[in-house]
């Protein structure tokens, strides 16, 4: 649990689509089981509308300044700097 003046910044690689077809999320979890396989570590990628609500589950949102999101979006991601969500924000699983 994060105290309300902590601050937390996350960087998160997109992906241009969420994948919603059986046979590509299938070939999406064998290249993820064979490289666990190998010892490296498999990278999530996100879709640029999963990034919100990821951090509001984990209990953050992303932080402003005046009045605007303190989101930076490059070619490959996302980089934002998040603040603690008010209790009972954060979305139950």
């Amino acid at each position: 649990m994060a105290t309300p003046s902590s601050r937390l910044a996350a960087a998160f690689p997109l992906t241009a689509a969420p994948e919603t077809s059986i046979a590509a999320r299938t070939r999406h979890r064998v290249r993820a089981l064979a490289v666990a396989a190998m010892g490296e570590p498999w990278l999530t990628r996100f879709h640029s509308d999963e990034v919100d609500a990821v951090l509001e589950a984990a209990g953050w949102r992303v932080a402003t300044a005046n009045d605007a999101p303190l989101r930076f979006a490059g070619q490959l991601g996302v980089l934002v700097a998040c603040e603690p969500a008010p209790l009972g924000a954060a979305q139950s699983t």
